[in-house]
């Protein structure tokens, strides 16, 4: 494509800006060839098929064709400079001051936000250590089993109606309070099973031990009051309440009783299973994997930290400042879901035993040869403006989150280079299978949601970011120096929490 290309000084590091003029004949040559193939198939009233005059084909689908033209042939004229000026940019460049004239042609501006140059990356010169199970405890094992078998006790309400005893499951709504003020983060309903036993977490017991005194006895209806000491798992979303103490006003909604948890060969024959050896097989096997998939997640955390700690170099000003702004945004979202959900979540975490008496870095994306630009997956200005339309952060966390946003980048850069230095790329087939898969949890809907993520490029862009990821991560794992350590399954737990919290 023959094209003017003036380059402008940029007044930002790490910028490249050009001024780019496409001749007019370029894209009239293209609408004529687009309106001869809308010819030969255009069904227009009054008209057989092929015979519909080219002025009225012009005035119906001229603007549209126009624009799909004038699309790609600004995306071509982009990349053909890049290419020829050897340019690789951290994201999508941005267009500006366009301008189209049907005798002077397109020109517009395109700047663009570079990735540094970080030289070549010996990834045999780096050494890590994986965590490996070294076997799976019988302990453990008998423990998912006795899990297994209470969660399919069977449910019944007594006949006739009775108080709750120990041993049933009693279904409340909550009201907490605090100097006679309502919290409504830690209302709605739960579940609790009076008498299960609490082990590990001396808190939780005594929560337990007051929820099951207060509730023996009760009838559907009664209300009961509990103090309550705010669990922090309970508090997510509002950190504010973890370790304060509260009223909590139980009204009893439903009672149930619960037959006895089955046995190991019930379960067993109910699983399908020959006997208990075969389901205490599938528990061990479903740990194990467990526990390959938390090894995983802990070496990738190690290389990546190891990263985040070797390369320094600059990174664009702009990106880095939205990324932090779209890191910002992605913390309040969170925090209004967590939030609204309050009900929902305190259910959850008395299940795991808060209040029953009874459990990215794969953000980092690279996107073909530049770095996914934010965690919210909204694109810099869009996750800017957002993140300005709430109330501030604290201004500890807002250093915290600049800190996460410099990492994040600084890793999408260096598996970036590490894609492009050793030509690891995403093919169309894989994404395409990739998005198939990903469709097929919406069911029914599952070819409605693939053409959405096939409309959507942002869709696209992060399914293939993910894609990418994951293969360079293998590269490097394959590549680089790599011991093996066997531990114990505590020690692989403890290792993960570490990972989780640092995440």
């Amino acid at each position: 494509m023959q094209l003017s290309v003036e380059e402008k000084k940029s007044v930002e590091e790490m910028t490249a800006w050009f001024v780019i003029k496409i001749p007019a004949d370029e894209c009239s040559t293209r609408l004529d060839a687009e309106l001869d193939k809308l010819a030969e198939s255009a069904e227009l009233p009054g008209f057989r098929k092929g015979k519909a005059p080219r002025a009225l084909l012009l005035r119906r689908y001229g603007d549209e064709v126009r624009g799909q033209i004038e699309n790609a042939v600004i995306g071509e004229a982009v990349r053909q400079v890049f290419e020829e000026k050897k340019i690789r940019t951290i994201r999508d460049p941005r267009i500006e001051n366009f301008s189209s004239s049907e005798s002077e042609g397109l020109s517009f501006e395109v700047i663009a936000d570079c990735l540094p140059d970080i030289g070549s990356i010996d990834l045999g010169a780096f050494s890590f250590e994986r965590l490996e199970l070294e076997e799976v405890p019988t302990e453990t094992i008998e423990r998912e089993l006795e899990s297994l078998a209470e969660s399919h006790r069977a449910v019944s309400k007594p006949e006739p109606a009775r108080a709750a005893v120990l041993g049933d499951m009693v279904l409340v709504h909550a009201r907490a309070e605090k100097d006679g003020e309502e919290i409504s983060a830690l209302g709605g309903p739960l579940r609790l099973v009076l008498g299960r036993k609490v082990e590990g977490d001396e808190q939780a017991a005594k929560t337990a031990a007051s929820f099951d005194k207060a509730l023996t006895g009760a009838n559907v209806g009664d209300e009961r009051e509990v103090p309550y000491t705010v669990p922090e798992a309970v508090a997510q979303g509002n950190k504010d309440l973890a370790g304060k103490k509260v009223d909590m006003k139980l009204r009893v909604v439903e009672i149930y009783a619960l037959s006895e948890p089955p046995t190991a060969a019930e379960l067993a024959k109910g699983m399908g299973l020959p006997d208990e050896a075969g389901l205490r097989g599938r528990i061990r096997a479903q740990i194990a994997e467990a526990a390959e998939q938390a090894s995983e997640r802990i070496l990738r955390r190690a290389i990546f930290d190891n990263f985040a700690d070797k390369f320094d170099f600059p990174l664009p000003k702009r990106v880095l400042e939205d990324e932090f702004h779209a890191l910002v945004h992605a913390e309040q979202q969170e925090a209004a879901q967590a939030a609204g959900q309050a009900a929902g979540q305190g259910e959850a975490a008395n299940d795991n035993g808060a209040n029953d008496n009874g459990a990215n870095e794969g953000a980092e994306g690279v996107e073909g040869e530049g770095v996914s630009p934010s965690a919210a997956g909204a694109s810099g200005a869009e996750a800017q403006a957002q993140a300005h339309s709430h109330p501030e952060l604290p201004k500890a966390r807002q250093k915290e989150l600049r800190s996460a946003a410099e990492r994040r980048l600084r890793i999408g850069v260096v598996l970036s280079e590490i894609a492009h230095q050793n030509a690891i790329r995403v093919s169309p087939e894989e994404l395409r299978n990739a998005m198939a898969v990903s469709a097929q949890r919406y069911g029914e809907r599952a070819q409605e949601a693939l053409a959405q993520m096939e409309r959507d490029p942002r869709i696209a862009q992060s399914i293939h970011g993910s894609l990418l990821e994951e293969k360079v991560f293998r590269y490097i794992v394959k590549s680089s120096k790599l011991a093996h350590r066997a531990v114990p399954l505590s020690d692989l737990e403890a290792a993960l929490a570490k990972t989780e919290e640092a995440a």
